[in-house]
């Protein structure tokens, strides 16, 4: 499955797909670019900058490791400086018991950074669009999603550079219904109930069958024996190591068809036994016979 294309049917209406609408997937490692007009898919591309990037950056910047540098994103990162009023003057001390220090960050500063790399990834989703020949042919706008989407005020960075109007795109409720799985309806899942949706829909999926298939291929076949007649004259031979008998109970004529008997094919080894014998007498009769010539020879 087209994964670009299972995240369209999970977060988008079909009024958008219709009219025209950019989908801005902001992942982890890429930012993908999918356009619809008349419910088709017109232009998809990728862009190799997203979430994991702007940890980069913080981390980079700061000197942090990339764990630490991805926490403090996530727990305050945010686009605009201007726009963070609130936290806007606050500074983060974060200390190291290795080597008994600590270091400083401002939150307008952490916001810079990010904005910095936002404003890039911005532009060049900005670019495809004109690139794809549907920059003034999308009614519906622009749809965020992935989450790298639920970066504080994104919307509002996005809407200022680009014009169009600019929206959150999230699983639809109309799509599915879901119980204990709150994080089901956010920006980051579109990805896996879009590649749900569509398996759902492919009438050539059978998830059941294929599952019962893949345990038949990887159990050994199991080998039911009749008990009656008596196992001697089913085995002439003992049973190999590890093989079991079950005897008839007293008076049941029937077989027991719930007995499994699992043992090894004692025939199969013959036949390779035998193959094996033939093969290296052959291959005798054929050095014998190449005896022969070279003693004519001489």
């Amino acid at each position: 499955m087209f994964a670009p294309d299972a995240v369209a049917s999970a977060v988008l209406t079909e009024t958008e797909r219709t009219n025209g609408v950019a989908l801005v997937e902001i992942g982890a490692g890429v930012t993908s670019l999918s356009i619809y007009r008349g419910k088709v898919l017109r232009h998809y591309s990728s862009i190799p900058f997203a979430g994991w990037t702007i940890t980069n950056d913080i981390a980079l910047e700061c000197g942090f490791d990339e764990r630490l540098a991805e926490n403090i994103k996530l727990a305050y990162g945010a686009c605009l400086p201007s726009k963070v009023q609130s936290i806007n003057e606050k500074i983060l001390q974060i200390n190291d018991e290795e080597t008994n220090s600590y270091e400083q960050l401002s939150i307008n500063y952490l916001a810079k950074i990010i904005t910095c790399r936002i404003r890039e990834i911005i532009d060049a989703v900005l670019y495809n669009i004109q690139e794809s020949g549907y920059a003034d042919r999308l009614r519906s706008g622009v749809v965020l999603t992935g989450n790298g989407a639920n970066l504080p005020n994104l919307p509002v960075v996005f809407r200022e550079l680009s014009g169009y109007k600019v929206r959150i795109g999230v699983p639809r409720r109309q799509s599915f219904s879901a119980f204990g799985c709150p994080k089901i309806f956010e920006a980051g899942s579109g990805t896996a109930i879009g590649m749900i949706l569509e398996a759902k829909r492919d009438p050539r999926l059978n998830c059941a069958e294929d599952l019962e298939t893949n345990v038949k291929e990887d159990t050994p076949t199991p080998i039911i024996i009749e008990t009656n007649p008596a196992p001697e004259e089913l085995f002439p031979e003992p049973p190999p190591e590890g093989g079991v008998i079950v005897p008839p109970e007293p008076g049941n004529n029937k077989p027991d068809d719930g007995k499994v008997v699992k043992w090894i094919n004692r025939q199969a080894k013959r036949a390779e036994i035998a193959a094996k014998k033939a093969f290296e007498k052959s291959l005798g009769t054929l050095f014998d016979g190449m005896g022969r010539d070279e003693s004519n020879n001489q």
